[in-house]
């Protein structure tokens, strides 16, 4: 276990940080818009406002070297991956005849995701970060 956290650790959790605190705001809208009657809430915006909760304390505790919270980040690496995949591949399999530039670019935000996520996922496997962690 080491004392010192790693510059790849640290522009993890930033980067993590940032981005479900972003995210985090249009859950919040989507929730709050609750008390007027057409508006309909789906597990979707549930699961992301969980997993944006869940992000925003596990970066924070990856930046103090936690384990758990390395395992968490990895396992909601895990769900973002098997969501993206999920909800993207239906809106583009659904779009594609009625508009292709929406569908590349659907798919091209799609592999950005899982690019990032795949990224998390072997960054904190490596030996080398799991043995920085408490």
């Amino acid at each position: 276990m080491g004392d010192k956290r790693s510059k790849g650790i640290t522009i993890f959790a930033w980067i993590i940080l940032v981005s479900s605190a972003v995210m985090l705001f249009p859950c919040l809208g989507n929730l709050s818009t609750l008390m007027y009657p057409h508006n309909t809430v789906g597990i979707r915006d549930y699961l992301l406002l969980i997993i944006s909760i869940s992000s925003i304390i596990a970066a924070v505790f990856l930046l103090k070297l936690k384990e758990w919270a390395r395992i968490t980040i990895l396992v909601i690496s895990a769900v973002i991956i098997i969501n993206n995949i999920l909800v993207s591949m239906s809106v583009i399999l659904k779009n594609f005849s009625i508009s292709i530039p929406l569908s590349s670019i659907m798919l091209m935000l799609t592999l950005i995701s899982l690019a990032f996520e795949g990224g998390v996922i072997y960054y904190f496997t490596r030996p080398t970060v799991k043995g920085q962690f408490k």
